[in-house]
């Protein structure tokens, strides 16, 4: 068998730091090396572990952010055909996915606004709902997607102190809108309808 010069030289190395006893071999310059060796590939190993779940983290705490709808409304009231409207508008980056609305007057939570509305004049609102005025009803998990305007109501009046009596209860109801994100986190929008 032929070896090459540095094949007999490692060969012979190995066979000189051959140790006698345990000690020996501990305190033996190769083993330290390649302890140290080990010991430093496990420590980088457990830093990188650290910091690559560190990183995760904000970045996925990042994207939620960066996709989560955000909602706000807007009242108006237009005196030259006495309407008002509600809107909603999803203004954030991502999809607002809407498990359910209700409105809460005096402490008592409503599944719609025409429950809401028949509780203070049931032959009213038969009336506004037969003429051009609209309520929204919601279907399971509606998705509202970005700078979408959903109207909640859009009621019209024949005349001007219909609508006042209606706007003082107004200044008391809250909307409670639940909803979720794209990541499946639950938020909650809870807003008065009217300004007092």
């Amino acid at each position: 068998m032929i070896f090459s010069i540095t094949t007999l030289d490692t060969l012979k190395v190995l066979t000189i730091n051959q140790p006698e006893s345990f000690s020996q071999y501990i305190q033996n310059p190769n083993t330290m090396i390649a302890i140290t060796a080990v010991i430093v590939s496990i420590v980088g190993l457990a830093l990188s572990i650290f910091f690559y779940n560190k990183t995760l983290k904000v970045t996925i705490t990042h994207n939620e952010k960066s996709l989560e709808p955000i909602l706000t409304h807007l009242y108006t009231m237009f005196e030259e055909d006495f309407s008002e409207k509600f809107l909603i508008t999803n203004s954030g980056l991502g999809p607002a996915i809407v498990k359910s609305i209700k409105f809460s007057y005096q402490g008592i939570e409503y599944n719609s606004f025409t429950d809401l509305y028949a509780k203070f004049n049931s032959i009213r609102l038969t009336y506004l709902l037969k003429k051009k005025s609209k309520v929204y009803f919601i279907g399971d998990e509606d998705v509202w997607s970005v700078n979408q305007n959903v109207i909640l109501h859009e009621l019209y009046f024949s005349q001007a102190d219909e609508n006042d009596d209606w706007h003082n209860i107004l200044k008391e109801v809250k909307v409670l809108i639940n909803y979720t994100t794209i990541y499946d986190i639950n938020k909650v929008y809870e807003q008065v309808l009217m300004c007092k």
